[in-house]
C-alpha cells in the first residue's frame, strides 16, 4: 500500500489512505480522504460507483462552523464573467473585487448564524446558512474512476469540482 497526497487550488486536496488489489478479482481498491467545497458536494455524489462517508453539519457545534468559515473559508477557484450558457469561458475583468465580495458576504451571514444560535436555533438548519463558505471532508472508496475522470476533467465541468478530480487522479496515479 502506497500513500499519496495532492494539494490543489484554494484548499482542495486528495490523500490516498489505502490502495490495494482485491483478492477476489484483482481490481484495485483505492480509499482517499478528500477536502473540497461543500457547494459541489451534491454534484460529486452523482458518481454512484464511489462509496463515501462525510462529516455532517448537523453534528458539529454552531460555534465550530462559524470559526471554520471565518478562519478557513472556501473561495471559488474561478470568478466567471456573465455570459449565456452553463459554463463561463472567460473570467471576470475585476476578479479581485469578485473575490472580496465573496469573502465579505460571509460576515453578515456569520452574524445571522450567531444570532440564530442565541435565539435557540438548532444547528440542523442554522449551520446550513454558512454552506457557501464551507469545505466538506469526505472519505471515498472506489475500484473505478474512469467515469468520474471523463465527466469532471472535461473543460465544461465546474472549475471547483474539476480541481478536486484533478487532485484525486494525481493522488491515485502516484500511489
Amino acid at each position: 500500500m502506497y500513500k499519496s497526497e495532492v494539494y490543489g487550488k484554494n484548499g482542495i486536496n486528495a490523500k490516498v489512505v489505502a490502495h490495494s488489489k482485491s483478492s477476489v478479482d484483482g481490481k484495485e481498491v483505492v480509499t482517499l480522504n478528500i477536502k473540497y467545497w461543500l457547494c459541489v458536494h451534491a454534484e460529486f455524489l452523482r458518481h454512484r460507483l464511489i462509496s463515501n462517508s462525510v462529516k455532517s453539519n448537523r453534528a458539529i457545534p454552531m460555534k465550530n462552523i462559524r470559526k471554520e468559515v471565518l478562519e478557513d473559508p472556501y473561495v471559488p477557484i474561478w470568478f466567471g464573467a456573465a455570459q449565456r450558457g452553463m459554463v463561463a469561458n472567460v473570467e471576470m475583468k475585476h476578479k479581485k473585487i469578485g473575490r472580496a465580495v465573496w469573502l465579505g458576504a460571509r460576515y453578515p451571514v456569520v452574524f445571522a448564524h450567531w444570532l440564530a444560535e442565541k435565539l435557540g436555533a438548532h444547528k440542523e438548519w442554522a449551520n446550513r446558512l454558512l454552506n457557501p463558505w464551507q469545505f466538506v471532508r469526505e472519505t471515498i472508496t472506489a475500484t473505478e474512476f474512469d467515469n468520474l475522470y471523463a465527466l469532471r476533467l472535461d473543460k465544461a465541468a465546474q472549475k471547483d469540482i474539476n480541481e478536486l478530480v484533478r487532485c484525486i487522479k494525481l493522488a491515485v496515479n502516484n500511489s
